[in-house]
């Protein structure tokens, strides 16, 4: 896996050691970064001429070239080039959101992430799933267009699930009767209802604290703009995100709390 745009670079670095009256090294004086280089020829170009006092070439070594020994100045200097991948900082630019219904693919996909979320530790199995959602569910899904695969296809980074749900199981999540969705009836979950429950959204840590989960976020509002929702988060994170666009009805346990949306006052 490579970001299409990561850039491999050389940074010529320099030590130089202090020493006492008799001469014996006893410490650095300091470390500088002198260059950094796009290529490698410019670099080891630049490291002999740093060498030239010592009457010797660089070292060829598994990171980069090496070189050291004592310059005119009395003084002992270390000289390294190390080749290191810049990854550039997430761009937005990058970052699509999609629709996916949740067929066999895309639950696959999905259970990837969830250690984020209330299912992590419960081993469930592949049916307990297809029990609760079925093709006819979506999600909104999240990709990172700048990171490709071998097979073409980009880095799946999250996503954010909005479940119709029963009048019964809204109003049993919103007193916060129960403190997770393990062990709801399957058939709580429908194909339409004026109610809707969001289960889980989870992102990788790399992409968190950009407003992605936001934009996610804003799709289920726009998509159920006429409806009732609820949810019960598990983390800081998700509590700060809830919290931003919904109620925050009650704390449950040490850090379960339960929110809910009246998206219907928007339109009345």
């Amino acid at each position: 896996m490579k970001r299409n745009d990561d850039t491999i670079v050389y940074s010529l670095i320099e030590k130089k050691y202090n020493h006492d009256a008799s001469g014996k090294n006893i410490g650095l004086d300091h470390v500088l970064i002198l260059d950094i280089f796009d290529d490698e020829e410019t670099a080891y170009a630049c490291i002999k001429t740093k060498c030239v006092e010592f009457e010797k070439n660089p070292c060829r070594m598994t990171y980069g070239y090496f070189a050291s020994g004592v310059k005119n100045d009395g003084y002992y200097y270390e000289y390294m080039v190390i080749s290191h991948l810049v990854v550039p900082r997430v761009s937005l630019k990058t970052i699509e959101i999609k629709t996916e219904y949740l067929d066999e693919k895309t639950l696959e996909k999905t259970r990837l992430f969830d250690e984020y979320t209330f299912y992590g530790n419960m081993n469930l199995t592949k049916e307990w799933y297809k029990m609760r959602y079925k093709s006819y569910h979506s999600i909104f899904t999240v990709y990172d267009n700048s990171v490709t695969f071998c097979d073409g296809t980009c880095k799946f980074i999250g996503y954010i699930a909005a479940i119709p749900i029963t009048k019964e199981l809204y109003d049993t999540i919103s007193s916060g009767i129960i403190y997770d969705d393990i062990n709801v009836n399957p058939n709580m979950f429908l194909k339409q209802s004026q109610y809707v429950y969001i289960p889980s959204i989870v992102l990788d840590e790399k992409y968190r604290n950009l407003g992605i989960g936001s934009m996610l976020f804003k799709k289920v509002l726009e998509k159920y703009n006429n409806h009732f929702l609820c949810g019960i988060t598990i983390s800081k994170n998700g509590f700060n995100l809830f919290k931003k666009y919904m109620q925050h009805k009650c704390n449950i346990m040490k850090d379960h709390d339960v929110f809910i949306l009246d998206n219907t006052k928007n339109h009345e």
